[in-house]
């Protein structure tokens, strides 16, 4: 199983590109050598949530705050519509 279907087990079962909003890109732009993924924030979402599925654990979720510092404040504060980089995803 991959990292992709992880996270949509984690998150109730959403396809890639799916109507829900859900988006699983690689992000060229990184500028690191691990390829990046990108992650639509949806409602009711966390940050702990969206690593569990991605990594298969949780706490990991430092990973994702760190790589999106630029645009969050507070791993407790994360908001429907933002899209967040998930550093090693891609492989």
């Amino acid at each position: 199983m991959g990292i992709l279907d992880n996270l949509k087990d984690a998150l109730g079962g959403w396809k890639h590109g799916s109507q829900k909003g859900h988006s699983a890109t690689p992000d060229s732009s990184a500028g690191t050598s691990q390829e990046n993924e990108s992650y639509t924030v949806q409602s009711g979402d966390t940050l702990w949530k969206i690593a569990a599925g991605c990594y298969g654990d949780g706490a990991k979720y430092v990973q994702i705050f760190e790589a999106n510092r630029d645009q969050l404040k507070t791993p407790d504060q994360i908001f429907p519509g933002q899209v967040l980089r998930i550093p090693g995803a891609g492989g």
